[in-house]
């Protein structure tokens, strides 16, 4: 049986990035799907790879991330850093996806182009010019100088050829390079209505490939 499941455990993403004078609090993804096409946009050319964080404590992160195989990208969104409810999105290089949250687990065959139009976000921001870990988080200095009220946060796994990139970014951290081009990945990917549908879990019904245990 297929169903669409309720949006219940996503905070608001329109809460994410309004100190940093960003679009994403023009959209709301827990509202009804809009009618308007997923924006087209030309690939970018790569930026600058992220400054290298101070690298904070292990345990200030306690969230065991799904990553999927060795291209999968993995988003996580929560609301806090420790303890909060957690959507987690999967979406493979055939654009296979798998969406787990506390309401259940979803799943279902994306377009042509998906998994390319999220992976082009993260590459036009640098994101896949290091490996192991960057942490834009409160605390750290060198990434979140400035740390404003109401952030969400992204985890976010970027797979490739076995290589493994993780981000993550307390979308309340700005004035950094890294802080604005995690947060203009995030605005990109909330202009993608069809993504922002799956991360919500108001894919329709006949999208979704029905209950998974």
């Amino acid at each position: 049986m297929k169903r669409t499941l309720t949006a219940a455990a996503l905070p608001l993403l329109a809460l994410a990035l309004s100190a940093c004078e960003t679009d994403l609090g023009q959209y709301n993804p827990l509202a009804t799907r809009a009618p308007a096409e997923p924006a087209v946009t030309a690939p970018a050319e790569p930026a600058a790879p992220a400054e290298e964080p101070d690298v904070l404590p292990s345990e200030a992160i306690d969230y065991d991330m799904p990553v999927g195989g060795p291209n999968t990208i993995s988003l996580s969104v929560t609301s806090c850093l420790d303890g909060c409810p957690v959507v987690n999105v999967l979406l493979d290089p055939d654009n296979y996806w798998q969406r787990t949250a506390e309401d259940g687990v979803i799943s279902g065959q994306g377009r042509d182009g998906l998994y390319d139009d999220v992976g082009n976000t993260f590459q036009s921001q640098g994101f896949y010019a290091f490996q192991g870990t960057l942490d834009i988080l409160e605390g750290n200095p060198s990434t979140c100088p400035d740390y404003y009220d109401a952030g969400q946060i992204f985890f976010i796994n970027l797979a490739r050829n076995s290589a493994s990139r993780r981000i993550n970014f307390d979308s309340a951290c700005g004035g950094s390079a890294s802080a604005d081009g995690a947060a203009d990945a995030i605005n990109t990917l909330v202009s993608m209505r069809d993504f922002m549908d799956i991360v919500s879990g108001t894919v329709p019904e006949e999208d979704t490939m029905g209950d998974e245990e």
